[in-house]
């Protein structure tokens, strides 16, 4: 099994700013899911002039047996000054552990939570699933949530029933969120 730690400091150190794109992660994100032993595709967007990349991932059976969907985005909001980057030593792209806690741009939201649940997906007995089950790392939800509504305009939650979506407000867990 993959190296959650290690995967999580290089999703970190790999800059994915939203109005910049996000081809660098999305590879390292289908690179992940290879290693995990995952089917993985990459989807593009030309939206607003920039191209954006969303990491899909299906396994299990048909989605018409209604599935669970897992979402996460992997771009970032802009990192800010450097001096504001304290743990880090001043740069935002440079993992940096402190007892159990990891920080860089991307730690807490949301480039983790495609590794964790990467990692937990590639866990399963794939055989055993009943329903279908995909992980789909988006893009731009630091610009407008543009990832979440191509995600919709794309057809790729259809069939789907459930849905967990990776978005770490306030670091609480949040059920039936409005948005």
């Amino acid at each position: 099994m993959a190296d959650l730690i290690a995967w999580a400091e290089r999703f970190i150190a790999t800059p994915s700013e939203s109005r910049l794109g996000n081809a660098a992660i999305a590879r390292l994100a289908s690179e992940l899911l290879g290693e995990l032993g995952l089917p993985a595709r990459i989807e593009t967007a030309e939206i607003a002039g920039t191209l954006h990349h969303a990491v899909v991932c299906d396994v299990g059976p048909n989605a018409d047996a209604g599935g669970l969907l897992l979402v996460t985005h992997l771009d970032t909001v802009p990192p800010g000054a450097p001096a504001a980057w304290t743990a880090t030593g001043g740069d935002p792209f440079r993992p940096t552990r402190e007892g159990d806690r990891l920080y860089g741009l991307g730690s807490a939201d949301a480039k983790v939570d495609f590794v964790c649940k990467a990692l937990a997906l590639a866990s399963i007995e794939r055989s055993r699933l009943r329903r279908p089950v995909r992980l789909v790392g988006t893009f731009g939800e630091e610009i407008g949530l543009i990832g979440a509504r191509w995600l919709i305009d794309a057809g790729l939650a259809r069939g789907y029933r459930q849905a967990l979506v990776g978005e770490p407000s306030e670091l609480a867990v949040i059920r039936a969120h409005k948005g």
